[in-house]
């Protein structure tokens, strides 16, 4: 069993062994404009009293996130402190600048 990180507790260690794969269905049909989408993911289970659970590949399905996990959040953390600006080049084609606040916006 490996330890959690300083606590002690005993949780179960993460084991390809375990993997369970489930086949994709005859009757799979692909969604119109996710053809070059993978079919399958991955799903592995943890929690803070077990550790991880039994690894399973399977067919593609939606994600449940909860708004305030800390993936949600990354993207507003990434861009404290930055300045974006959009430059439009021509008709089709746009630049989009991102740099940090505290440098020099060019003259």
């Amino acid at each position: 069993m490996a330890q959690a990180n300083g606590t002690g507790s005993d949780l179960a260690p993460l084991a390809a062994s375990n993997l369970f794969f489930t086949p994709l269905p005859a009757s799979h049909q692909v969604a119109p404009g996710k053809e070059k989408h993978g079919r399958y993911m991955l799903a592995i289970p943890w929690n803070r009293v077990s550790g991880w659970g039994q690894p399973t590949i399977g067919p593609r399905q939606e994600l449940k996130v909860d708004p305030l996990s800390g993936v949600m959040q990354y993207a507003m953390t990434c861009f404290e402190g930055m300045k974006v600006s959009c430059v439009e080049l021509t008709e089709r084609t746009k630049l989009i600048l991102i740099v940090l606040q505290d440098r020099e916006w060019g003259a």
